[in-house]
């Protein structure tokens, strides 16, 4: 009986050993995981400047278009062919707009050159509370970006996870 207890005993203490190790070196992958993240989105920051320039709604064809302005500058010394980010636009410090927004850039943009991007979406499409905000008169949008990628033109790129 003195055995059982005494084996009982050992396996709870190589157990709780086990625990406090994989807990250790998850917390150390978790911070390890958030500094390359960290740097990822430095290196992003670093690469371009992203700037908002506002929603326009312009009728074509019959048909109500939006459309997102976007200035954006490269900062790096490389050539850029791609630029990859998610915005989130707010009206009333209310999310209203979820964009996920791949650009690519046909001719690519040169180092420390800028360039206007504009995303066009039927009216129609978007959302009933994004209708709601775009349609109110002198509505102001805000845009907050989540950094995703930047492609080279030498097939290097820089990724935000």
């Amino acid at each position: 009986m003195k055995f059982i207890k005494s084996l009982f005993i050992i396996s709870l203490s190589m157990l709780a050993c086990y625990s406090a190790n994989a807990n250790t070196q998850n917390s150390k992958a978790t911070t390890q995981e958030q500094k390359q993240t960290e740097k990822a989105l430095k290196q992003f920051s670093d690469a371009i400047s992203l700037r908002f320039g506002g929603v326009e709604i312009n009728n074509v064809n019959n048909q109500t278009i939006v459309n997102f302005n976007y200035s954006v500058e490269n900062k790096s010394k490389k050539k850029i062919t791609q630029i990859h980010w998610e915005t989130v636009y707010f009206y009333q410090d209310k999310a209203i707009l979820v964009q996920d927004v791949p650009a690519p850039i046909k001719d690519g943009l040169n180092a420390k050159q800028s360039l206007p991007l504009v995303f066009s979406i039927p009216f129609d499409s978007l959302p009933e509370q994004t209708k709601a905000a775009l349609s109110t008169q002198g509505a102001q949008i805000s845009a907050q970006f989540r950094a995703k990628t930047i492609m080279f033109s030498d097939g290097s790129k820089i990724e935000v996870k």
